[in-house]
């Protein structure tokens, strides 16, 4: 159920099937099930809504979250992306990210055009600090009935950006996030913000134009995945491997005029304490010219390291 609350516009999703969770968790961090135990290993799941690879040897699949945060009934849909039919796969490996963002993409489509959907989120959540509760690879999809404010005061910024001359939604998106170029090619920009949520956020922003990820062409997908890549290899070969998210922020072309959809890769390295939570503030220890800084010196350390053991 979504409750808004009055006094900051903010939603709450009560869903009390939460709590049905398996969360193998101890001294701060998450305890491998194993294989056996494992409920995204073994065969394909019987009612599952998209895969990849064969039914005897799958690499993905798209199944429905046996404890949804939002239900049909309830104007939306919640759903698992298995990224990986390996139960120890690795965030290293580009495969991993292009084949899910793929995925993802047409699946978003899909739920796009399901009555009553505003909006779909994709979001992936590594680790124990960033609230994972099962070390297998896997993300989430969430239709919803109504557009986060999040989301909508990014679209709001771009449209605002837009009208005040900047050339495309792209364009707005990045001069509003301010901060440093990390990486930048003819598909796609990596920019860490100057108000990043989380010390070493950066963002994937794309140069297609598109406010939904469900329109991007295979070329801008295989693009931001290698840029996936190269980030989560640039923080290990910086600080070795960390907790993160990654969220996507995308809106059907009927909601996003001024929207242009990205991604936001955020490490966790602590929780939120009372600071936070009282102002809505974030701390963070490092500005954008360290992160970028850091991340290209991590991106040449792991790469250095690949060719020193000859893989």
């Amino acid at each position: 159920m979504i409750v808004r609350d009055a006094t900051t516009g903010l939603l709450s999703l009560v869903a009390p099937a939460r709590s049905l969770r398996p969360t193998p968790r101890k001294h701060g961090h998450l305890v491998d099930l194993g294989t056996q135990a494992c409920p995204f290993c073994g065969d394909l799941h019987p009612d599952a809504v998209a895969t990849a690879g064969q039914d005897d040897s799958w690499t993905l699949q798209i199944i429905p979250n046996a404890f949804p945060v939002l239900t049909a009934a309830e104007g939306g849909r919640h759903e698992v992306v298995v990224e990986d039919s390996a139960h120890d796969g690795d965030w290293t490996d580009p495969e991993v990210h292009t084949r899910s963002l793929l995925a993802v993409a047409k699946r978003i489509g899909e739920l796009e055009a399901t009555p009553g959907v505003r909006c779909v989120l994709w979001f992936r959540n590594v680790g124990y600090l960033a609230g994972a509760s099962l070390t297998h690879p896997h993300s989430q999809l969430l239709a919803l009935p109504q557009v986060p404010a999040v989301v909508a005061n990014i679209t709001r910024a771009g449209r605002q950006g837009l009208a005040s001359g900047s050339g495309s939604a792209w364009q707005a998106l990045e001069q509003a996030a301010g901060g440093d170029v990390v990486w930048d090619d003819e598909q796609v920009s990596v920019v860490a913000p100057a108000a990043p949520q989380t010390t070493g956020e950066v963002w994937v922003v794309p140069k297609d134009g598109r406010s939904s990820i469900s329109g991007a062409g295979r070329g801008t997908l295989e693009a931001v995945a290698a840029s996936l890549h190269r980030i989560t290899c640039g923080v290990w070969g910086s600080t070795g491997p960390v907790d993160h998210n990654v969220v996507l922020h995308s809106l059907p072309a009927s909601e996003g005029e001024g929207l242009q959809w990205h991604l936001r890769w955020l490490p966790r390295r602590g929780i939120p304490a009372g600071l936070e939570l009282a102002t809505g503030c974030q701390v963070v220890t490092e500005a954008a010219t360290q992160t970028s800084a850091r991340l290209r010196d991590g991106w040449r350390a792991w790469a250095q390291g690949l060719q020193k053991s000859g893989t």
